[in-house]
């Protein structure tokens, strides 16, 4: 199924994170591959619950490849997007449902587990002109325990 977001600005691959409505930290995300996967299936359920900071939600979305024809000036970008949820030390730990939404140059992707602690998804931009550049936005949702975690990230990807 395909969504669109909405473009939020940003630049680079930051993540925010926010546990249930408690404020919010920043971090900059390593764009190396977090690994793991697994679960199946859609999900549902969540909300309300005290915040644990046991627990956070990490994402990331950047570029994976590149195609089309550059001496027509019609290029295409791949993208990947990745939520994970872990302890503060980094521990992955499956979740009662884990989801990541992506979005940007009129492409996009979703997809959720349940009992996960990593899901992704990855899409194609384009064809567009060589040079422009689009935001993409991802969407990271956690719920463990009946607390719901969130986080967004960015990223501007080159269209080369």
């Amino acid at each position: 199924m395909r969504k669109f977001m909405g473009p939020l600005s940003a630049l680079g691959c930051a993540l925010v994170l926010t546990v249930a409505g408690t404020g919010g930290a920043s971090a900059v995300i390593d764009p190396s591959d977090p690994g793991g996967g697994g679960g199946g299936g859609g999900g549902g359920g969540g909300g309300g619950g005290t915040p644990s900071p046991q627990y956070r939600i990490t994402g990331q979305v950047y570029k994976i490849g590149a195609g089309g024809s550059p001496s027509q000036n019609r290029v295409t970008a791949d993208v990947r997007g990745w939520s994970r949820f872990e302890t503060p030390t980094g521990v992955k730990i499956d979740a009662d449902y884990l989801s990541v939404r992506c979005a940007g140059g009129g492409a996009s992707d979703q997809d959720s587990e349940e009992h996960a602690g990593f899901t992704d998804v990855e899409f194609t931009i384009g064809p567009a002109p060589v040079g422009l550049q689009y935001t993409v936005v991802c969407a990271h949702e956690a719920r463990y325990r009946g607390v719901t975690y969130t986080a967004t990230s960015s990223a501007i990807i080159p269209m080369t």
